[in-house]
């Protein structure tokens, strides 16, 4: 009976085995017919300590497709998993943080690269110190697509980058994203004189970083932050960059970069530097240089140039097509804020048989600081941006709807309409344009002098339209004393202010159109047409001078010019009163003069009062009465502090008659007031500190008089200062003096620190100075 019992027993377990084989076969043919990604998948993350014996902790976490993109997962075509094939399936569907010191370093990477004990969609969480020297070496190759995280905010990557050459070919030790390593993020990290790139990868993001590089020549021919050879859909965002006198390498760099975001960053530069973000060709084999850097956004980002202008520094600079710059500020005093890539930058890349292609790319809502200036690329449209520099308007570019201080268009013989209308600027040079070039200047508000320059012997500056715009200056040929001019068409424009055309001697202006144009002079004339001008036409205009009307306030010395039909008749306009305002210049908190001539034809007003306005509002005193101000000899003069709000690009000021006896009211045109912001200056010294110790930062700002406006913020390698609760210190001034008590903490270590003093205010334009902090034992 035993024996039966034992025998069906066995038979039972051989058919229980069985049946758990056909289970297993089915469930591996299942495997093999089907693909596995990483969408809505639970997976089992690891935490790896800083110890040698690798201890885990399970934690579940539910990942979706925002995270890292994994290899896709299938079996092989014989329906077999090998043992190789289940190992990778296994370690793909766990998820391990690995904590990276400069201890457990080599355990995870092995000549620089990524080993395998690291895998695919796995955390690098960097802790503490990574300095390079002759003994340790922190080269880092991002081989694999991971996340790369600092969760105690200390970690300092110091790789001691020293770049040899100006091409890129000995870059020094650097942190490399490579094409294998598409898909990874990197979040929090501080880099300190550390070359970093992104080569031929696409996916990855760069978050919270930050970048310094100060006194150390790092990213030569390549700059700091390199996104490159063909990287594609990388994000660069939050970030702040640093770069102190670095031998004249840029920032942040996109070097045949395409579908690339470069937003809300941070962007200093000092001293001797290059570009704060440039996207180039230079130093980057392009196989095809007909598209390079396309399609990427710069958005949102706060740049800051050096405090003098460089040539060799601009703050964004651009070649490519259909790119976006957007929402950007760039505060550069008399610098490059936006311009094109000067040269080709072909070099060894591609065939040397194409031509690099710039067009479509977008310029919209930025605004540009303390003199910056905007050269936007060609085939551009740029529109809602304010530039209280020089703006220089390329071929093929449209203009619209911007507040520009001076505007110029480039001289050359590129082909392609420019088109400017709707903008308000202060004054206007337009030189020598190609034939087949077409330029149209409509609708503007221009509140200062137009000078259509005369090009070279051989060249016209020619093919240029001037309709309907609001012109409060005078139009001229300038102060160039040889060149050519013809085919310009002046029409239907309100003028406050004389045409005087070709008043040098070897200036030659043959064929112009001046008509339907209404233009009141303050001088006895209101167009001059020198012996140097011929073939031109001037009618149907209405020409007021302060002494006559129409077609004889017209001096004509040239040859075959016609001038008819302008008005208005002499018995309509008899003498009437008239009021100037002399230019306006200071700063905020001096005191300026405001001048008004009034005359009445060739007569000298006295008597009666005149009522200034900024922006059409009447200036009053501090009980808030209007100020009247008398007229003596045909003057009416106000002294006045300048308040701050008349620093605002745009301010314009007008003056209003009203009347005495025979002098009738009147009212002047509007005048933009040129009204700056102080300078100062600081005096910061150095500190020498023990960890623990609690010192005092003191920065001096000074200026003619005592100042007790403005707040100051102090930044320790780049990093702004904060409180407990993660909010920056704004240290008021008082007495001149701004002071902040500051406890080393034991996270820093033994070396020195740049610290960073920034003062500014509505008054005073942004100031900034740096010194050294000493830890020591």
């Amino acid at each position: 009976m035993s024996n039966k019992r034992t025998l069906m027993f066995l038979m039972a377990l051989v058919v229980l085995i069985l049946g758990l084989s056909a289970v297993n076969a089915t469930d591996i043919s299942d495997i093999n017919s089907t693909t596995v990604s990483n969408s809505q998948i639970t997976q089992t993350e690891t935490v790896i300590d800083d110890s040698s014996n690798i201890e885990t902790i399970d934690v579940t976490k539910e990942t979706s497709t925002n995270n890292i993109n994994k290899n896709k997962i299938s079996c092989n075509d014989n329906n077999k998993l090998s043992t190789k094939t289940a190992a990778t399936l296994k370690t793909d569907s766990q998820v391990q943080t690995h904590i990276i010191t400069n201890t457990t370093f080599n355990n995870y990477f092995t000549s620089s690269y990524l080993n395998n004990n690291v895998n695919a969609g796995d955390t690098l969480d960097f802790r503490g110190n990574f300095f390079s020297s002759s003994e340790n070496n922190y080269t880092m190759v991002i081989n694999k697509p991971v996340n790369i995280i600092a969760s105690l905010n200390n970690s300092n990557i110091s790789l001691n980058t020293t770049s040899s050459d100006f091409f890129g070919d000995s870059p020094g030790d650097s942190f490399v994203i490579s094409k294998a390593g598409s898909g990874t993020n990197v979040t929090g990290l501080y880099f300190y004189n550390t070359q970093i790139f992104v080569k031929n990868a696409n996916n990855v993001t760069l978050r919270n970083l930050t970048i310094l590089d100060i006194k150390q020549v790092v990213g030569g021919g390549v700059g700091v932050c390199s996104i490159r050879e063909n990287s594609s859909y990388i994000t660069v965002q939050n970030c702040y960059f640093y770069t102190e006198n670095n031998g004249g390498h840029s920032s942040l760099v996109g070097a045949w970069a395409h579908h690339c975001t470069f937003d809300n960053n941070t962007i200093v530069g000092s001293g001797n530097l290059g570009n704060l973000l440039y996207l180039t060709t230079y130093n980057v084999d392009i196989p095809d240089l007909r598209s390079t850097n396309d399609y990427n956004n710069i958005t949102n980002n706060k740049i800051y140039g050096p405090s003098s202008p460089l040539a060799i520094c601009y703050g964004i600079c651009i070649v490519g097509s259909n790119n976006i710059i957007e929402n950007n500020t760039i505060e550069y005093n008399r610098g490059q804020g936006i311009i094109a890539q000067y040269g080709s930058g072909t070099g060894t890349e591609g065939d040397g048989t194409n031509q690099i292609i710039t067009q479509n790319n977008i310029i919209r809502n930025n605004v540009l600081l303390n003199g910056s200036s905007m050269s936007a690329p060609v085939k551009s449209i740029v529109y809602n941006n304010t530039v209280t520099g020089t703006t220089m308007i390329n071929y093929g570019t449209t203009y619209y709807n911007n507040t520009l201080n001076t505007v110029e268009t480039r001289a050359g013989d590129s082909l392609g309409t420019i088109s400017v209308y709707n903008n308000t600027m202060n004054n206007l040079t337009i030189r020598r344009s190609a034939q087949a070039t077409n330029i149209t200047f409509s609708n503007n508000t221009i509140n200062g002098n137009i000078i259509i320059q005369p090009a070279s012997t051989g060249y016209y500056n020619e093919n240029v339209t001037i309709v309907n715009n609001t012109i409060r200056g005078n139009i001229s040929t300038g102060s160039e004393t040889t060149g050519n001019i013809g085919n310009i068409s002046i029409k239907s424009n309100n003028i406050t202010g004389i045409l005087t055309l070709a008043s040098k001697r070897n200036v030659k202006i043959n064929g112009m159109t001046i008509t339907n144009n209404t233009i009141i002079s303050p001088l006895n004339y209101t167009i001059t047409l020198t012996s140097n001008t011929a073939n031109i036409l001037v009618q149907d205009n209405l020409l007021t001078s302060n002494e006559s009307v129409g077609n004889i306030t017209v001096i004509d010395k040239g040859s075959n010019n016609i001038i008819i039909d302008n008005g208005p008749s002499p018995e309509v306009i008899t003498d009437y009163t008239r009021v100037l305002i002399a230019p306006v210049n200071g700063m905020i908190g001096s005191v300026v003069t405001i001048d008004a001539t009034i005359t009445y034809g060739k007569t000298i007003v006295n008597g009666g009062k005149v009522v200034f306005k900024i922006n059409g509002k009447s200036i009053r005193d501090n009980d808030g009465n209007i100020i009247q101000v008398d007229v003596t000899g045909g003057k009416a003069a106000l002294n006045i502090i300048v308040p701050v709000s008349w620093s605002k690009q745009g301010t314009i000021i007008s003056a209003v008659y009203g009347g005495y006896n025979e002098f009738n009211h009147a009212r002047s045109q509007n005048y933009t007031l040129n009204i700056t912001k102080r300078t100062t200056s600081l005096e910061f010294k150095s500190i020498t500190a023990k960890i623990g110790e609690t010192i005092t930062f003191s920065v001096k700002i000074t200026d003619n008089s005592t100042i007790s406006t403005g707040k100051v913020v102090f930044k320790i390698n780049g990093k702004t200062i904060r409180d407990t609760t993660g909010n920056p210190i704004y240290v008021q001034v008082v007495n001149g003096v701004a002071t902040l008590k500051y406890t080393i903490p034991t996270t820093m270590t033994v070396k020195n620190y740049t610290i960073q003093c920034v003062y500014g205010n509505n008054i005073y334009n942004r100031a900034e100075n740096s010194t050294i902090l000493s830890v020591t034992k």
